[in-house]
């Protein structure tokens, strides 16, 4: 159970489960290759181990949050490759939030500015539309996508063998509704019928991630009522970034799975037919997920299943440097993580870029030279090769 923050006498204490999570690291030091900020840096502070001791020694009130402590802790992208290889089961990215929430104390700055916009889909679409003209300036600026109205209920093809509802995500919703579009006719394909819940809103993991735990608490709780009491068995995502803060927040009322993850089951995939496709297609892992969702193999799966595709499974040591809003928060560190994976995607010189996250893909896609190729997510890919489509 977490606890509060209580900020007595101008002390900070970190609640019992920080405590207990951070007592965990036994200083082993095998997260060190595996952190991409360390690698950048060969700054122990900078590193998995170095921030849980900076959270530790917050604590004790041996530090405060100073500039250079805030600095160190928001440097992290959160990317949770040190828990994959932890071997002590550190809870990495929970401490994170706890501590960033303390040093925070309810100041977010326009960080926090851009967070709201981004959460709330209506507003990121004014927002858009409004800068679009700021475009040949601001290369971060992404297109505006056609808005799309989707419907609360979408039936199987032919025959129901399993409900699902779907998570559109703040993102999701404003800047890619042709994937969900996506999803959706895959999904009914494979014989299941489609929820989505017209209530449902942003996940709230920027929001935590940032350290805002209340309006975290309250994005969490708005969506536990909109996919409370409805008849569907499982709630499938497009993000992988949303979808990882539902898997590890428990907090629908139904088991949580990435769209690719349930796609690729053996009785849900036996409905999928795709026609024959030429190209070379460079595939990208979130570190999402990767390192806490564990769905890179299905989407494998599924693309291997389009006669013709050539794959190739983009390679990294390190994160992309997206990782939420951090390409726009932290630029320079961003440009350098982007590096070798965008000289992978121009010597293999592809048809196709696929990732399954949005921010990723906006990210990756700046790095590029003059060969763009078309960049998606593999569900738009795959059910554009849907038979019967």
């Amino acid at each position: 159970m977490y606890l509060d923050a209580d900020y007595t006498s101008g002390h900070f204490t970190l609640s019992y489960q920080l405590s207990e999570d951070a007592s965990r690291c036994v200083k082993c030091g095998l997260c060190l290759p595996e952190c991409p900020t360390y690698q950048l840096t060969q700054n122990e502070a900078c590193s998995p181990r170095g921030r849980i001791a900076l959270a530790a020694a917050l604590e004790k009130q041996q530090t405060s949050p100073d500039r250079q402590f805030r600095q160190r802790m928001n440097s992290c992208l959160l990317c949770r490759r040190c828990e994959k290889i932890c071997p002590s089961g550190v809870k990495f990215g929970r401490i994170m939030d706890e501590a960033r929430a303390l040093q925070n104390d309810g100041h977010f700055g326009w960080a926090g500015l851009l967070n709201d916009t981004i959460s709330n889909p209506a507003k990121l679409r004014r927002t858009l539309g409004m800068v679009q003209w700021l475009k040949p300036l601001i290369s971060l600026i992404p297109d505006l996508a056609p808005e799309m109205d989707f419907a609360d209920f979408y039936p199987a093809k032919v025959t129901r063998e399993g409900s699902v509802a779907l998570f559109k995500g703040c993102s999701g919703e404003a800047m890619e509704p042709h994937t969900l579009g996506a999803a959706i006719k895959l999904l009914n394909h494979a014989c299941q019928d489609v929820y989505i819940p017209a209530d449902q809103g942003c996940c709230g993991a920027l929001h935590a991630h940032a350290g805002d735990k209340q309006q975290a608490a309250v994005l969490r709780s708005a969506n536990a009522r909109a996919f409370a009491g409805q008849p569907f068995d499982t709630v499938v995502s497009i993000a992988s970034g949303c979808g990882a803060y539902l898997a590890d927040n428990e907090q629908l009322p139904v088991p949580h799975l990435d769209i690719c993850a349930l796609l690729a089951q053996p009785d849900v995939i036996r409905h999928l037919e795709f026609k024959p496709l030429e190209a070379t297609v460079a595939v990208h892992t979130p570190c999402s997920l990767k390192n806490v969702l564990a769905a890179e193999q299905p989407v494998l799966d599924l693309l291997q299943r389009i006669p013709g595709l050539e794959l190739r499974v983009l390679r990294s040591s390190q994160c992309c440097g997206a990782a939420g809003t951090y390409f726009v928060t932290h630029r320079a560190t961003a440009r350098q993580l982007r590096l070798p994976l965008a000289e992978q995607i121009e010597r293999l010189h592809p048809d196709y870029l696929l990732s399954s996250n949005i921010g990723c893909a906006l990210h990756l896609a700046k790095g590029l030279g003059e060969h763009q190729p078309g960049i998606m997510h593999p569900v738009s890919l795959l059910a554009r090769q849907l038979v019967g489509n």
